[in-house]
């Protein structure tokens, strides 16, 4: 849980006071929840699946050890062929001591055995022990271990040879950067930059050249991926560092973005298929991470806050805006009791159900300098111009393209047209959000550049409508709407 996570859940719970400045948001609680690795250690070893999915399983795992502390951590010496190796069948529970159960498990034991390692899922009934994550493991007291020896539940324990470790290590590297991935924070993009991606494409590529592919909703992206293993039946791979990828996703016109392999995290972080937009791509060339958790979101007003969760389609029902002001800066989170697969980083396809469910942190300027209606001044830091381009129908069939044509309301009297307070009302808000769109042209572009594309889904949206982001369109929809704020509208 972040700093943002304790902060909001204590203005929800309201026994916390976040907003004094000499108070600093503390951990709930010290004991970690079962880990959901460890459940689907197990998951996957039944289903004999490859030995990467297993280790990495047990990497993501939290884990108690015999040990006086993190540095010391004790092995046991254990005979060959008293447990059973990795992925071998568990034929025998060990509470189990029936002759022909014990019969079994004789010819099931073939572990090679010497100095192992014992992790538990489950706290063991004899001290002491400490709990450590699977990839801190390497390095401390694995070091001098001919081994793991695994228990998890009722399962007989089964061993992982020192032969596995330079496999386990690889995995582990891969397991931190995609926890870098699903739970952003400060100081990651050097690891994004340095980081070794695997990527779909062809052998005829150059070093910095990507391929883009269309998948869901059209949106066309790079796929890259964490590691060899995390990309299944793909056809051609190579491997590519972070800094040569991010850069020929931008070189690539045809690309809206990044798609990362397929689950990543576990427990409430878990993702599956999250994105890199093209502005964020962008701006971590330049050291800059604009991702959403890395810091809150600077908002001007409350109803660009509104837009920015419309946008996104963040679940209405029963919002709840949560204020809770931390060291002097104004912040706004909103979320809703019920359960949704709403996940507050841009993703494609399904996602993992949350309950309660959030919205990133926003941040807004004091009150006493902040608009009071309206999207505020200035140019919008959070919204992305795709999305706003939707909005605005740029795609409606058959007049999308044509603001003349798309945009007239109220009864047709021959020589004009007669609006009432409804029509008027909706034409007002299309003219802010119009204004909104026009104020990210660039002084003398003929267009909104792919650059400031923000999602991959509004970056898909104008590639298959590009008129949604050219100057004509954008000041043809402002003029238009602005026709249409009055009672009579001259034909």
């Amino acid at each position: 849980m972040n700093i943002w996570d304790e902060i909001f859940y204590g203005a929800l719970d309201n026994d916390i006071n976040y907003s004094s400045p000499d108070r600093s948001p503390q951990p709930t609680s010290t004991q970690p929840a079962y880990s959901e690795a460890a459940r689907n250690l197990f998951m996957a070893a039944a289903k004999d699946e490859s030995l990467p999915n297993l280790l990495r399983n047990i990497l993501q795992s939290d884990w108690y050890v015999p040990g006086d502390s993190a540095e010391s951590l004790q092995t046991i010496v254990v005979k060959p062929g008293e447990y059973r190796l990795v992925l071998e069948p568990s034929r025998i529970k060990k509470n189990k001591k029936s002759k022909a159960n014990l019969t079994a498990a004789k010819d099931a034991q073939n572990g090679i055995g010497g100095k192992l390692l014992p992790l538990y899922a489950v706290a063991p009934e004899t001290p002491p022990f400490v709990l450590v994550n699977g990839r801190t493991l390497f390095g401390r007291g694995s070091a001098g271990a001919d081994g793991l020896l695994v228990h998890v539940n009722d399962e007989t324990p089964f061993e992982i040879g020192r032969h596995h470790f330079d496999l386990m290590a690889s995995l582990a590297e891969q397991c931190d950067l995609e926890e870098v991935i699903v739970s952003p924070g400060p100081d990651q993009v050097a690891k994004l930059m340095a980081a070794t991606w695997w990527v779909e494409g062809n052998a005829e590529e150059e070093e910095n050249q990507v391929t883009a592919k269309t998948v869901i909703n059209d949106c066309r992206v790079a796929w890259a991926h964490t590691g060899p293993d995390r990309s299944g039946l793909a056809g051609f791979r190579r491997q590519i560092t972070g800094e040569n990828l991010f850069r020929g996703v931008i070189n690539n016109p045809a690309a809206d973005g990044i798609v990362v392999n397929e689950k990543l995290g576990i427990g409430d972080t878990a993702m599956f298929n999250p994105v890199f937009s093209l502005e964020c791509i962008q701006e971590m060339l330049k050291g800059n991470d604009l991702r959403i958790g890395v810091k809150p979101l600077p908002a001007r007003t409350l109803t660009e806050i509104e837009q920015w969760l419309r946008c996104r389609s963040f679940p209405y029902q029963n919002r709840r805006y949560i204020d809770a002001s931390y060291d002097g800066e104004a912040l706004v989170r909103v979320m809703v009791p019920e359960g949704h697969d709403w996940n507050m980083n841009e993703s494609l396809g399904n996602q993992c159900r949350r309950k309660p469910t959030w919205s990133p942190v926003f941040s807004l300027p004091p009150v006493e300098t902040r608009t009071q209606s309206g999207f505020g001044d200035g140019i919008s830091a959070i919204l992305c111009p795709g999305l706003l381009a939707r909005d605005l129908n740029a795609s409606a069939y058959p007049d999308g393209a044509d603001p003349k044509k798309y945009w007239k309301w109220g009864r047709n009297l021959l020589f004009g047209r007669l609006l009432d307070k409804k029509d008027i009302s909706m034409s007002k808000e299309r003219l802010a959000l119009a204004r909104e769109l026009e104020k990210m042209l660039p002084e003398g572009a003929d267009c909104i550049p792919r650059g400031m594309m923000r999602t991959v889904e509004g970056a898909a949206f104008l590639r298959k409508h590009p008129h949604g982001g050219t100057r004509i369109w954008i000041e043809g929809t402002v003029k238009q709407a602005e026709r249409y704020t009055k009672t009579w509208v001259p034909a």
